[in-house]
């Protein structure tokens, strides 16, 4: 029994299933669960193995399962889905499967090319995203990544070098840092400080940053007659796949006088947030 608040009672698992799933998005628990592919065999759709999570139920597929989509007799391409199936209903699917299963099952779509519409009926029957296959009248089919994923920000800190620069120097990296890809189109956000001074005389510094080899942003600290000085440079964009971040120290304008990077108030992070 589950008690409600402010009086006695129960909590059907419809009730429950519904309630949960205002609370909580579905998600493959695991980056590579439930991966779509294409198999070998004609229009062969295969999903892979894994958890799956959805309306406060967990789902363990331990093999890979595959199926053949029907032919396309029509003029344009069709698109189906491979849906892992919540089915809470007191049935007994087409399959024999027993009341209460989930199955990795396709949703086919219409001849006009449109997608195909999900039932997501918590407590009743919901059909989470796999693969979204497209068949086309003839040839081979393809396939799309579908899945929904947990999009959790991630930060990635680094503290940069200690170095000392003389008035020649074109400049030094004080930081590099390999950015993974997430597996969804993200908001990467650079932030960081870096402090600077002058062991004698005028002069300022830069710190430079770079994403894949392309400046990005640039701070400038004034001349500091060895007054230390905090640049921050800052910079977002939104993009998919992997990033490499660098962080560059210059001197600049510094008639002789070597110039300084300090460990004080100094650090770089980098934050991945979903999009």
């Amino acid at each position: 029994m589950v008690s409600l608040i402010g009086s006695d009672g129960t909590v059907s698992e419809k009730e429950w299933a519904e309630a949960l799933s205002l609370l909580s998005e579905d998600v493959v628990v695991a980056p590579g669960a439930l991966a779509p592919s294409v198999g070998a065999g004609t229009r062969e759709a295969v999903v892979g193995s894994g958890w799956v999570y959805c309306c406060a139920c967990f789902a363990k597929f331990p093999a890979a399962v595959s199926a053949t989509l029907a032919a396309n007799g029509g003029t344009n391409a069709r698109k189906d889905y491979r849906v892992a199936e919540f089915n809470w209903a007191n049935t007994v699917s087409t399959l024999g499967t027993p009341a209460n299963s989930v199955e990795i099952k396709t949703v086919q779509g219409g001849g006009g090319g449109g997608l195909p519409a999900l039932t997501q009926t918590p407590g009743v029957l919901w059909q989470v995203p796999c693969g979204l296959y497209i068949v086309p009248p003839t040839g081979a089919i393809t396939v799309g990544d579908v899945r929904p994923r947990r999009r959790l920000p991630r930060v990635y800190k680094d503290t940069p070098a200690v170095i000392t620069m003389g008035s020649g120097s074109t400049g030094r990296r004080l930081a590099l840092r390999e950015i993974p890809d997430p597996g969804w189109p993200h908001r990467l956000e650079l932030v960081g400080t870096q402090s600077f001074a002058l062991l004698t005389g005028n002069g300022r510094g830069t710190v430079t940053v770079r994403v894949d080899g392309v400046q990005v942003t640039s701070a400038e600290a004034g001349r500091g007659n060895a007054t230390p000085a905090v640049l921050r440079p800052e910079w977002t964009d939104v993009r998919t796949g992997p990033a490499t971040v660098e962080y560059f120290a210059a001197p600049y304008n510094i008639t002789g006088e070597p110039l300084t990077t300090l460990p004080e108030h100094s650090g770089f992070t980098a934050i991945v947030h979903p999009a």
